[in-house]
């Protein structure tokens, strides 16, 4: 880690007050407390270096610190998973054993999946759609269910969200990352209408410098569980 120095804040002499330079140590004091503590110990620092989502050099997905943590603790390795859109929470759940259903626009990124040390053909399917709209994704799914979705690809995710809360099973989650754009927004508030609710998580997360929200949407059946952790 860095150094900071005073000569770094280029103080011109009309700011070196004793009050000024009063602030000036305070701030540089909690932000060298930040680094060295609490984004240290949620792994920020290493993920802002090497531009990973990751924790202790292991996988994690690309969302706000708390719902990765929530999930962690509440969904077993014997839940299957669907997810839209491949990325670190793909090699995450491979590497927790879930079995997994993605489907992914990237075929590049398909075979950085696919040849990964985690991957299992027995557990894992990586599926190539050429656009994540409603017709693409409901072609590959017909009659299944999971018990997390995942509503995280680089398509318009409002569009297929309501889709998506019909692929969760009675006793599943709906994960929705980057939550607060406005369409998304406005579906996950048309899906509270129907006894859906909703935990929002709005805060750090992985390797960005600004906050963002991750909402995890629920039915009666998964409120207990969620509630004791």
């Amino acid at each position: 880690m860095s150094i900071l120095k005073f000569e770094d804040f280029n103080l011109s002499p009309s700011h070196r007050k004793p009050l000024s330079w009063l602030q000036t140590i305070k701030t540089i004091l909690i932000w060298h407390g930040l680094r060295t503590h609490a984004l240290e110990q949620t792994g920020w620092n290493e993920t802002r270096q090497s531009k990973k989502a990751v924790l202790h050099e292991k996988p994690i997905p690309w969302w706000t610190y708390a719902s990765i943590q929530l999930v962690d603790q509440i969904i077993s390795t014997n839940s299957r998973i669907l997810e839209i859109g491949g990325g670190n929470s793909s090699l995450y759940w491979m590497g927790r054993g879930n079995q997994l259903v993605t489907l992914e626009t990237n075929a590049e990124w398909i075979d950085v999946l696919t040849n990964d040390k985690r991957f299992n053909v027995e557990k894992h399917q990586i599926i190539h759609i050429h656009n994540e709209d409603l017709i693409s994704i409901s072609n590959q799914l017909e009659n299944l269910i999971f018990d997390v979705v995942i509503n995280d690809g680089s398509g318009d995710r409002a569009a297929i969200g309501e889709y998506l809360a019909t692929k969760v099973s009675e006793n599943g989650i709906l994960i929705w990352d980057n939550s607060e754009r406005e369409p998304d927004r406005k579906t996950i508030e048309h899906l509270k209408l129907k006894d859906w609710k909703a935990l929002e998580f709005y805060g750090l997360g992985p390797i960005n410098a600004y906050a963002w929200k991750t909402t995890i949407l629920y039915r009666t059946n998964t409120e207990q569980l969620i509630m004791k952790q």
